[in-house]
């Protein structure tokens, strides 16, 4: 694998500087455009290597034939020649924000939910400071054997976690949330200062004022031949009420629809005119914009079953489009279905 990845992926891989050790300073961010980072567990090639383990007949064992030796003699689980791609991002076990490991440059700590949670309740002043400075990797806990999802808002917003890993098999909310932070960069989204100064600068929330003015809808669900009941869900994703007065995150982390709900009323049409009804958010304190978002259903009503999505969009709050927009919603597959949404939004952020 490290051979294939190394010869499909050598232009963009980050070399290895000269003189590197475990205390090399990280790289500015843009020095690092269009690169690959991989991250994996670091093995370092022992001083003293293992000698080769032979059978009775004096064959070589092929399973100790290329394996590397992590310090201590302990035998390491990844071979040197993937190890090794793990410039500035090499993963270690976390066992404490104490560990010596913490003040590497280029450590990653990767923890299950249940794990940043804890430490969220335990440690958030460590925690928000070491990930000030350094990278974290929260992923689902292992008990989702649904494929269901953490909700990563409020991992980013209270634990200051770069990186969340979530289930890929389904477009719930937390796939359209991660889909609006990315949309659009090239993969890298630089946080609000406060959540990079390991000072910890006080956030600046701001109060939201948001009225969506629903126009109409085109191409919903078109390769019917039946016309769908359409309704429109907007749904508002900022600071819970737990998160703004304990910094925890809410619902033990699952997944969910967003802290202010509106609905549209029912068009039964592939086509429906909405007639400009208004759908408004109000008075919204605290709200992070970077870190806050706004999500559209195009919904089924289907009776006496579970309605039925037929589209969907989700914006930041801070590029959430003012004015007259025409809103390309998109497929289970996260691309464009070829439906869209004529909306009208004013948007006012006023300091709290």
């Amino acid at each position: 694998m490290a051979e294939i990845m190394t010869e499909y992926w050598k232009p963009y891989l980050v070399p290895t500087p000269e003189d590197f050790s475990n205390d090399t300073p990280l790289p500015t961010l843009a020095s690092l455009r269009r690169r690959i980072l991989i991250k994996v567990k670091y093995t370092e090639p022992s001083k003293e290597p293992e000698k080769e383990a032979s059978n009775a007949g004096g064959e070589q064992d092929p399973d100790t034939d290329h394996a590397q030796v992590e310090p201590h003699g302990k035998k390491g689980n990844i071979c040197y020649a993937l190890g090794s791609m793990g410039v500035y991002t090499r993963s270690c076990h976390f066992h404490s924000l104490n560990q010596p490991e913490a003040q590497m440059p280029t450590h990653v700590f990767a923890l299950p939910e249940s794990k940043v949670l804890f430490l969220l309740q335990e440690q958030r002043e460590a925690l928000l400071r070491h990930n000030a400075s350094f990278l974290m990797r929260a992923y689902p806990k292992s008990t989702r054997v649904s494929s269901s999802n953490l909700d990563p808002a409020p991992f980013w917003r209270q634990a200051g976690v770069q990186m969340v890993a979530l289930n890929w098999q389904a477009a719930d909310a937390a796939m359209m949330l991660n889909d609006a932070m990315f949309e659009g960069t090239e993969g890298w989204v630089l946080k609000p200062a406060s959540y990079h100064d390991d000072r910890r600068t006080p956030v600046k929330p701001k109060t939201l004022n948001l009225t969506v003015r629903l126009l109409a809808a085109q191409n919903v669900d078109s390769s019917k031949s039946s016309a769908p009941n359409v309704y429109i869900k907007c749904q508002l994703h900022v600071e819970s009420r737990l998160e703004k007065r304990e910094g925890q995150i809410p619902n033990e982390g699952k997944s969910k629809g967003g802290e202010w709900k509106r609905q549209s009323s029912h068009r039964q049409s592939h086509d429906p005119d909405f007639g400009g009804e208004e759908l408004s958010f109000m008075g919204v304190e605290d709200v992070v914009p970077e870190l806050s978002f706004m999500r559209f259903k195009a919904m089924d009503d289907i009776s006496y079953q579970k309605d039925r999505t037929l589209g969907w969009t989700c914006f930041r709050i801070d590029r959430f489009p003012s004015g007259l927009q025409l809103l390309p919603l998109k497929g289970a597959d996260a691309k464009p279905n070829g439906s869209a949404l004529l909306v009208d939004i004013k948007l006012n952020l006023e300091a709290s």
